[in-house]
């Protein structure tokens, strides 16, 4: 068998022995060092995750080479894993995988720690998971004017929320397109679409009316939040509409959703809009 020659910074054959038939993060030591007491996190900084060339260890390790070897599916750095659990000192994080830690002392005297990945398997895997994914798709807009209404779930059905069903306003002087909803807006008249005689009532399709609530008129115009108010009595829809005012909006719509699903203990859809929120709270305890 040829003998195999170690060069400046790989690890002697009696040293790599002892981690042999193992997968290894490994890192420098003098990288382990603080500067100012906290880890600096830079482009030199950054530690690979990669695997041993030679498993059974007895021809040493070659530390290009197994930088050469680098793992794709591993491709998360300590500094994640670090950030994870609120560590700024990679020492204290070697120091709670002591067990698993294996000091090697390469041919140019420098010292190098290695930690076997089957340890540190389940704390990469939850980096990913939270982890952002990068969107290669454009977001597919939905028609400017485009209006779906959700079509009431039978009485025993458990609430669910519908924000995947959005509809879309953009400019305040192009609802004219809407014609009839102009109208009503302008001459204060609520008119509903007339069904077939031949057609149930409780099939005919909901009457559509919407109020628009400036949420403050001191500073810039925010957005509006649209109130579509439903509810299902026994002879079947009723429909109910009220002008909310003085209403404030929190930090994003998805609160005041929330805020509403606690005040309300009846079973209600809910659809989430671009520009606000579909609610429809109960006639009896008004919002305001």
């Amino acid at each position: 068998m040829r003998e195999f020659c170690l060069g400046v910074g790989d690890v002697a054959p009696c040293v790599a022995g002892k981690c042999s038939n193992s997968l290894f993060i490994w890192l420098p030591l003098r990288l382990l060092l603080p500067k100012h007491g906290r880890y600096r996190n830079s482009g030199r900084r950054r530690h690979e995750l990669s695997a041993t060339v030679l498993p059974d260890g007895r021809r040493g390790m070659v530390m290009h080479r197994v930088k050469g070897a680098f793992r794709t599916d591993w491709n998360v750095s300590l500094d994640d894993v670090m950030a994870k659990f609120g560590i700024t000192n990679l020492r204290v994080l070697l120091a709670q995988l002591h067990e698993h830690v294996r000091i090697l002392t390469t041919t140019d005297g420098e010292t190098v720690a290695v930690v076997e990945k089957k340890e540190t398997a389940h704390v990469t895997d939850l980096v990913n998971r939270t982890k952002k994914k990068g969107k290669t798709k454009k977001k597919k807009h939905q028609p400017t004017f485009q209006r779906r209404i959700v079509h009431y779930p039978p009485s025993s059905t458990p609430f669910r929320s519908t924000r995947g069903t959005r509809s879309w306003i953009r400019e305040e002087g192009d609802r004219s397109r809407h014609g009839p909803r102009q109208q009503n807006e302008e001459e204060g008249q609520d008119q509903e679409e007339e069904a077939p005689a031949d057609v149930p009532e409780k099939n005919r399709p909901l009457p559509a009316q919407f109020h628009t609530v400036p949420l403050n008129e001191e500073d810039e115009i925010v957005d509006e939040i649209v109130f579509t108010i439903y509810q299902r009595a026994n002879e079947g829809i009723i429909d109910f509409s009220k002008n909310i005012k003085g209403l404030k909006l929190p930090e994003s719509p998805e609160k005041l959703l929330d805020r509403m699903l606690m005040k309300y203990d009846r079973h209600f859809i809910f659809e989430l809009n671009a520009k606000g929120i579909f609610v429809n709270p109960d006639q009896e305890n008004p919002m305001y």
